[in-house]
């Protein structure tokens, strides 16, 4: 996230866009929040021009040099794979579910949900990238699942959470552009509130010709989701109890 807003910062018609919602762009606390919003909610804000100029300005850099089509034919071509980093991506995660919470908390209501939360920038989601050997798929696969297992145990004995569910759903596969767009669905009530978030997550450079590399991919897709989801109610938790 600092990285990325130190190339909007620099963007005066993106800052001039957001002064004029009255937007303190001077704090940095309130810049990341709105940004934040930006970045994953995409049916406000995004419509401004200045703010898909800022947004293209992103892609570009990340997308600059040759690296980044040689990399985008090798994961299309079977030869490297990537997952998602839980640690740098569940931060989102746990951001937004504190966000919900809090609405909660200060308006007074019990229940609150985003359905609309959305990393599908691949631009961005390039920043979170873990890439290996595809030759080394199984062994990944095999560390997502121990995470997993230990999570799933670890909440079994959480009792500060009064309901708890976490699931992923499948898209169907995007031919055009080659990507799939996974939701990750996590309700849970904590201290008589209960949010609930749908957070849709896309993978790009996907292929399923080859439909036994394309299953590995798809289970891959779904342990990476999940420790995610876990991780990012791990440190949402951590949070909220230490601000009580």
């Amino acid at each position: 996230m600092d990285y990325l807003l130190n190339i909007v910062k620099n963007d005066k018609k993106f800052l001039e866009t957001l002064k004029n919602m009255k937007i303190d762009v001077d704090s940095d606390e309130e810049l990341s929040k709105i940004f934040f919003i930006i970045i994953t909610f995409p049916f406000w804000l995004r419509c401004h021009d200045d703010i898909k100029n800022a947004l293209r300005l992103i892609d570009k850099i990340t997308n600059k040099g040759s690296f980044t089509k040689v990399l985008d034919n090798s994961m299309k071509e079977y030869h490297v794979f990537y997952i998602y980093d839980v640690d740098k991506l569940s931060d989102l995660i746990a951001e937004e579910l504190k966000r919900l919470y809090l609405i909660c908390k200060s308006e007074g209501k019990s229940y609150y949900e985003n359905i609309f939360f959305r990393l599908d920038r691949k631009s961005i989601l390039k920043l979170f990238m873990k890439i290996s050997p595809f030759k080394q798929l199984d062994v990944i696969k095999g560390k997502l699942k121990n995470q997993l297992d230990f999570f799933e145990e670890y909440f079994n004995n959480i009792e500060k959470i009064g309901y708890f569910s976490i699931r992923m759903e499948n898209s169907r596969y995007n031919e055009h552009i080659k990507s799939l767009h996974p939701k990750l669905i996590i309700s849970l009530r904590v201290d008589k509130v209960h949010i609930r978030l749908e957070a849709q997550i896309d993978y790009y450079n996907i292929n399923n010709e080859n439909e036994e590399a394309y299953k590995k991919i798809l289970e891959l897709m779904k342990l990476n989701l999940l420790t995610i989801g876990y991780k990012a109610v791990e440190k949402f938790l951590e949070e909220i109890y230490e601000e009580v």
